[in-house]
């Protein structure tokens, strides 16, 4: 429960747990119970609060992984926005397989014939709002997704889901990740100039297999199994 501690430890406690079905946070919710952390408020929900009071720790499961993904698409996708299953399982797996890179809502409009455009953006929120993705915020404004049940190896994919895991809140910037959890910050990124070339604020991670030795402008290297092993990065 080390990563519960660093939440502790950062000023936050009110965690949200969050995961598509509950099924996904039983198991994480009773080690939180027996842990003895009297001290902080648990809830569970599929999505994300926009309130900056609470930590919104991803529980990331690969327990009944179809049954899950199915119930959700069925009850929070398909059903209130009134569109084929087929249609909803093949926009799934396509936002799946495209993480993090910019969503264009008209394309897909266009492609699976969803409707108007406003009919089309309701359902690609569905898919946030269901917790099936986690929408991340960017500094050009283009909506990017990282997908709850992931099997790609994108590095920054990987990075943000493991910075996601230990409760931090994500923004995406120039090609680096500025990741917030209570009173820390950080910033990480897969390249040292822009890195350096950054005047954002927080601490800096380098993820490199590359061997980068760094002794400067307060940036920390290390790999990215480091990095994802990782359960305390500040």
């Amino acid at each position: 429960m080390e990563r519960i501690r660093a939440i502790l430890r950062s000023g936050v406690r009110n965690i949200n747990l969050v995961a598509p079905d509950r099924r996904c946070t039983r198991h994480f919710k009773s080690e939180l119970d027996r842990g003895g952390f009297g001290r902080i408020n648990v809830e569970e929900d599929c999505s994300p609060r926009s309130d900056a009071s609470w930590c919104d720790l991803v529980v990331y499961s690969g327990r009944d992984e179809a049954l899950v993904r199915d119930h959700v698409l069925l009850s929070r996708v398909i059903y209130p926005n009134g569109i084929r299953a087929d249609v909803a399982c093949a926009l799934y797996e396509e936002l799946r397989s495209q993480a993090l890179c910019p969503v264009s809502v008209k394309a897909l409009m266009r492609k699976y014939r969803l409707g108007t455009f406003y009919q089309s953006r309701a359902i690609v929120k569905s898919f946030c709002s269901s917790g099936l993705f986690m929408p991340l915020c960017s500094d050009d404004g283009r909506l990017r997704l990282l997908p709850y049940y992931y099997d790609g190896r994108d590095r920054m994919a990987l990075v943000c889901r493991h910075l996601l895991s230990l409760g931090y809140r994500l923004t995406s910037s120039q090609g680096l990740i500025q990741a917030s959890l209570g009173h820390t910050g950080l910033l990480v990124g897969l390249s040292l100039d822009e890195l350096n070339r950054s005047p954002l604020a927080g601490k800096r991670i380098l993820i490199s297999d590359e061997g980068v030795k760094v002794n400067f402008c307060d940036v920390r290297s290390c790999t990215l199994d480091a990095f994802l092993a990782a359960s305390r990065l500040s």
